[in-house]
């Protein structure tokens, strides 16, 4: 069976990585003969991410083109939204590449984790339910795969269209029971909860970093923020004050423990923008804290998803805004601290452990905060390492099971 990934562009986004390479290995171990389209912006740098791909039966293909039809449905509406009443969605053609793949592939798997909410737009949100849906009307099944999912709470609309537009799919899993029982709670029952699949994902071993982990003497603390998260701040003033609160806290840890720091970006554009790339965003972090130096360094941006997994597992600790950051920490067993904007590492971590207590939202941010997080690790560090021990393999076991909805 081949199958078509809708909702990824690239593997800048380390997090989309671990997808597309969870998923795709979750498919062939259980069916060898399955094969998988992955759409890449750039399928030569893609490759160096990932040079096993063809090895797993994965192909790259032309990405999605935004349709123009929602960018203008975007502008008017955001200009006069009173039109939402007569226009409340968008619809549109595929591209004629992803005509192409569609026509390819027996299935469409709708990956991304978060591809179904509101925190990247109505215009994004309504072009991935628009290549959905017209896969649906050309008869190909469509699959939703351990996402989050909502809360639409904020936009009436989109919340009284959801359920009807999941109910045309051939399966819906989701990833935490925040979002099954928030679309149970909208009229949509037909859910599956399953894990990440990037629980799976195996990592690969690499020598960065080697001096900063062989020098330490009381472990290393992994650290990610992101400017995704810093950007939900309300103005500039916010966002001085905010990367200056990380600041002082990455040299409290110095100053006051025995632990090394290492900063670990998760996302950086291929292209090497600026714009959400955590690697130019710490380097400026750690200038700021003093470093690099023998106890605070910053991996390199050039790493894929696997090896990135494998320095998570080495550190002590792990504090970490990227939500793949922060299950590839979890899944090796690393007491790790969940700096959360979205649904995602709330639901996450109370299905895990039962609460929230390694969560910390963005607008709590501080250096007070964090460093109160870090004690929390201290502290619970063996009974948090007993309880991972005890339930990844669990949840690991539950990812792969969600191929049994995919594969019949």
């Amino acid at each position: 069976m081949k199958f078509l990934f809708v909702g990824h562009e690239d593997f800048g986004n380390r997090g989309c990585e671990a997808l597309i390479r969870s998923i795709s290995g979750i498919l062939v171990d259980h069916a060898r003969e399955t094969s998988l389209l992955c759409p890449s912006k750039n399928p030569e740098r893609d490759s160096i991410q990932w040079p096993d791909a063809k090895q797993c039966n994965v192909r790259f293909v032309a990405p999605s083109v935004f349709p123009a039809t929602v960018r203008w449905w975007g502008r008017l509406t955001r200009r006069f939204s009173a039109i939402r009443k007569v226009w409340s969605r968008p619809r549109f053609t595929p591209d004629q590449s992803t005509l192409a793949a569609l026509n390819d592939a027996d299935a469409v798997i709708v990956t991304g984790g978060d591809l179904l909410g509101l925190e990247y737009g109505l215009e994004s949100l309504y072009h991935w339910m628009g290549v959905a849906d017209y896969a649906i009307d050309q008869g190909k099944p469509v699959h939703l795969w351990a996402a989050s999912v909502g809360p639409f709470t904020a936009d009436k609309i989109v919340e009284a269209q959801m359920p009807g537009h999941l109910a045309r799919y051939a399966s819906v899993s989701v990833r935490e029971t925040a979002s099954r029982d928030y679309l149970k709670s909208i009229g949509f029952h037909n859910v599956t909860l399953v894990t990440d699949p990037a629980f799976t994902m195996k990592p690969q071993p690499h020598n960065n970093a080697d001096a900063l982990f062989a020098a330490t003497s009381d472990g290393v603390l992994g650290f990610n923020i992101s400017p995704l998260v810093r950007g939900f701040l309300s103005d500039d003033v916010a966002k001085q004050q905010f990367d200056g609160e990380i600041v002082a806290f990455l040299r409290q840890v110095l100053d006051n423990t025995k632990l090394s720091v290492l900063l670990i970006p998760h996302v950086d554009p291929f292209d090497g923008s600026a714009w959400n790339s955590d690697g130019i965003y710490m380097k400026g972090l750690v200038e700021a804290a003093g470093g690099p130096h023998e106890r605070l360094d910053i991996l390199p941006s050039t790493l894929n998803a696997a090896q990135l997994k494998y320095t998570l597992g080495r550190c002590r600790f792990f504090m970490g805004a990227r939500t793949h950051a922060t299950i590839g920490a979890l899944s090796l067993g690393v007491p790790t601290i969940s700096i959360a904007y979205s649904i995602k590492a709330r639901g996450i971590n109370r299905d895990l452990f039962g609460n929230e207590d390694c969560v910390l939202p963005t607008r709590k941010v501080s250096q007070q905060s964090l460093n109160n997080s870090l004690d929390y690790l201290f502290v619970h560090e063996e009974q948090m390492r007993k309880l991972l021990a005890e339930r990844i393999p669990l949840w690991r076991r539950n990812a792969r099971s969600t191929a049994n909805l995919v594969l019949g």
